[in-house]
């Protein structure tokens, strides 16, 4: 199994077409693979989008939140490993 990142910004209207797509794609490869689910990341203001992602019948995750490491706190944790 792999993981991948993806950013996708709809920049105009009627660009949901290809984010469908792009969906439909994903949730076939899932199903294909057996892998139960996929998921991804919306800001919670965008109400547009997060209407759009229910209507797929996507389950936003209330309880999650999002955790990242950047910068110096990524070079720092990852100076941990004993790596050169």
């Amino acid at each position: 199994m792999t993981k991948a990142s993806f950013l996708i910004r709809a920049a105009l209207p009627g660009d949901e077409g290809l984010v469908l797509s792009l969906v439909r794609e994903l949730a076939d490869y899932e199903r294909l693979e057996n892998l139960g689910c996929f998921e991804w990341s919306v800001l919670d203001w965008n109400e547009p989008s997060i209407r759009f992602y229910k209507s797929m019948g996507a389950r936003l995750m209330k309880d999650w939140r999002i955790c990242r490491v950047e910068d110096e706190a990524l070079r720092r944790l990852g100076a941990l490993s004993g790596k050169p």
